[in-house]
């Protein structure tokens, strides 16, 4: 009984077969078939259209899985050949590269051990402020009690920056409302200052620069106001001269002059001592990172953290809780990228001692010039000499030691 259903529905199907043969054959333009045959040429469609669009599907995923693979394998080649280095990197190729692709920043945290050469250990060797070779050896100690710093032009660096939830956005309020990378060797504290008050452009009115007019924007050249000549710095000139550059002093009053108390700005400069309190200067960074108009910047000594030079200003613009790391935005782009580094580092930068922390300003400046004692500075190659020519200086300037350490800006 089954054999028989079974012949009868195959005599079927070749009735219907031969009959769409027929059809097809004799008037293609006109054909109707019945309603049977129209469900079957549909699911036949639908099933050609299904492996059609996994075809796609698998040609596409195919060569976005080639492009990533060619990308890390340019990123590891750059690094191996220190095109992209610590002192001397290409922003539009890091740029081009990396940043337009958060996930593939992701995609390199495994590979951030092969691309060691920003990852830079410490040094506490003897440097001189006007070597422009960093010959530090470069290596990954991310491992020990000392964790290396981490450049920006290292992938696993943007992605620590993603990270940094809490204090995400003031990265980007500084870099995309006015940095102001200094001019000179002299003036890292002038572009730390116009640097903050650029991020703060949105909630106050900042100097308006002939240059930029009728576009309000802080340089380094127009921050000296009446208040601030009053009280610290007499002007751009003065800057560089003995003792040269400004000191944590300096600049906490030429912010309080942008940021006056009368309009609820709290500007104060807090100085790192062997008495200060580790924890809670770490929590007050932290907390000021994490405040909308809050800011901070600090004062410390580069060779404390490997690099090559002494007394340098720059803001703090990140914190990445999980990893423990401060991001140094350093306003001399010309020598490094911004670093994140750890806080016990960068504690024991702001702990170091600047020779001429406090100095009778301005009067001091008219009596070093008067002297005519650094036209005999500049003749001299004799450094017993310069050594003495210096120390006269310093008492002439009436210079003072004081520790280092941070200025903190906050709005009620």
């Amino acid at each position: 009984m089954a054999f028989n259903q079974y012949q009868q529905q195959d005599t079927i199907n070749m009735k219907s077969t031969l009959y769409d043969t027929v059809s097809l054959s004799s008037n293609g333009d006109d054909l109707h078939f019945g309603t049977s045959r129209s469900k079957r040429l549909k699911r036949k469609l639908s099933k050609k259209s299904s492996i059609t669009l996994c075809a796609l599907f698998f040609l596409s995923f195919s060569t976005y899985l080639s492009y990533k693979v060619l990308m890390t394998k340019h990123i590891l080649e750059l690094h191996q050949a220190n095109k992209i280095h610590t002192t001397a990197y290409n922003e539009e190729q890091i740029y081009n590269t990396l940043f337009r692709n958060f996930k593939f920043v992701d995609d390199l945290k495994s590979e951030s051990g092969m691309l060691g050469s920003s990852i830079v250990s410490s040094s506490n060797a003897n440097v001189n402020d006007k070597n422009t070779n960093n010959n530090n050896d470069i290596k990954d100690d991310s491992s020990s009690a000392q964790k290396g710093l981490i450049y920006l032009d290292n992938p696993k660096a943007y992605s620590l920056l993603i990270e940094s939830v809490g204090s995400f956005h003031q990265y980007f309020a500084y870099n995309s409302r006015g940095f102001d990378v200094q001019i000179n060797q002299a003036f890292c504290g002038l572009a730390t200052a116009a640097t903050v008050l650029n991020s703060l452009r949105s909630v106050i009115t900042v100097p308006e620069d002939p240059m930029y007019s009728p576009y309000h924007y802080a340089t380094q050249n127009d921050l000296i106001n009446t208040c601030v000549s009053a009280g610290s710095i007499p002007s751009s000139e003065s800057v560089l001269s003995p003792p040269y550059g400004i000191t944590l002093s300096q600049v906490n009053i030429l912010l309080n002059c942008w940021l006056p108390k009368k309009e609820g700005w709290t500007v104060k400069a807090n100085y790192v001592t062997n008495q200060s309190n580790k924890k809670f200067i770490k929590r007050e960074l932290i907390k000021v990172l994490n405040g909308g108009t809050s800011r901070v910047l600090i004062n410390y000594n580069r060779q404390m953290l490997g690099q090559i030079g002494g007394g340098h200003f720059s803001p703090l613009v990140a914190y990445n809780a999980k990893e423990d790391l401060f991001l140094i935005d350093d306003v001399a782009k010309y020598k490094y990228p911004p670093v994140f580094v750890p806080f016990d580092r960068i504690y024991d930068a702001m702990q170091t001692i600047d020779s001429c922390g406090t100095w009778n300003f301005p009067n001091g400046q008219s009596k070093v010039d008067a002297s005519n004692i650094t036209s005999t500075a500049t003749s001299s190659t004799d450094s017993e000499t310069l050594e003495l020519i210096w120390k006269d200086i310093k008492n002439m300037l009436g210079c003072e030691e004081k520790f280092r350490g941070f200025i903190t800006i906050n709005k009620k």
